[in-house]
């Protein structure tokens, strides 16, 4: 089922959207997106806002959860400790949530901005076929859509490939260069060709930035409790998806800006984690003794 299908009218009612941002470090990326989210339209459905701060100080939110203090819509669950992207929504979404699930459950950065306002509203139109969406997501760095991550399943060579090369300085220099380079040449063809795909593709991988899991993700057996710290999400999502025969759809009829690692910039430790996430998607999804079966939920 596409997402391009819409709900029956004997469906409608108000539908349940969950949006889980982590903050780290990012008080004012985290105050701009709850501002978005409080200004969007919900004709059509019932918003929750959970903040799932991961920050490095108690009182960093102290401010907003006085502004939000007395807003029913509104959330804060302070982390025990960083538990990293995914491991802080995962916590966040069985403090709140538990078993009870929303239809939708958004996971986002903290550095995304709602440009269309009625964004909520046109996903609570959307039928739940696929495990997840992948929105269009504007780079605010190059301008480019960020979707589709991967359109295709990468090789197990590749992802080889990928635990290798971090871990040597000039390999890792040079892959840089050539993402840098693709980058800009991708930056021209938009130019050339700046319109979205028309209608929603099935894809393989969506970017992590902001990502929709339909309820039915976690009805089927999924969760967001990644195996990595960071930079592992997006592949754990499509081989969840892939595992339990759901769909993962890019759909640029959803549209968010991305004002991109505001949390991870100048990061000592991101090298370490991409060689961490790496290892362990390679392990987990792309080693013969570790290929998952695939079932249809």
């Amino acid at each position: 089922m596409s997402v391009e299908q819409e709900r029956t009218p004997a469906s409608q009612r108000a539908v349940e959207i969950a949006l889980i941002a982590v903050n780290y470090n990012s008080e004012r990326a985290t105050a701009q997106l709850l501002a978005d989210a409080m200004g969007q339209s919900t004709q059509n459905c019932k918003l929750s806002v959970v903040i799932a701060d991961n920050g490095p100080t108690v009182t960093e939110l102290d401010g907003l959860r006085e502004k939000y203090h007395h807003h029913p819509a509104v959330r804060f669950v302070r982390m025990p400790r960083n538990l990293g992207y995914f491991g802080a929504a995962h916590h966040a979404l069985q403090t709140v949530f538990g078993h009870d699930l929303p239809d939708w459950i958004i996971v986002s950065n903290a550095d995304v901005r709602l440009i269309q306002k009625d964004l909520f509203d046109r996903l609570a139109r959307k039928a739940v076929g696929p495990g997840a969406i992948a929105p269009r997501i504007i780079s605010g760095r190059t301008g480019l859509d960020q979707n589709p991550f991967h359109r295709l399943r990468p090789s197990a060579l590749r992802m080889l490939l990928n635990r290798i090369i971090p871990r040597f300085s000039f390999l890792y220099w040079l892959l840089n260069m050539q993402f840098a380079i693709r980058r800009g040449v991708q930056r021209i063809v938009s130019t050339q060709n700046p319109e979205p795909l028309p209608h929603s593709t099935r894809i393989y991988a969506p970017h992590g930035a902001f990502i929709i899991f339909a309820n039915k993700y976690f009805e089927c057996g999924g969760d967001l409790n990644v195996g990595a710290f960071l930079f592992a999400e997006e592949k754990f999502v499509a081989e969840t998806c892939r595992r339990l025969g759901l769909d993962v759809f890019y759909d640029p009829s959803l549209e968010v800006f991305h004002d991109e690692h505001i949390a991870t910039a100048h990061s000592p430790d991101i090298r370490r984690f991409q060689i961490s996430a790496s290892d362990y998607i390679y392990r987990e999804f792309f080693t013969r003794s570790r290929q998952q079966v695939r079932h249809r939920c």
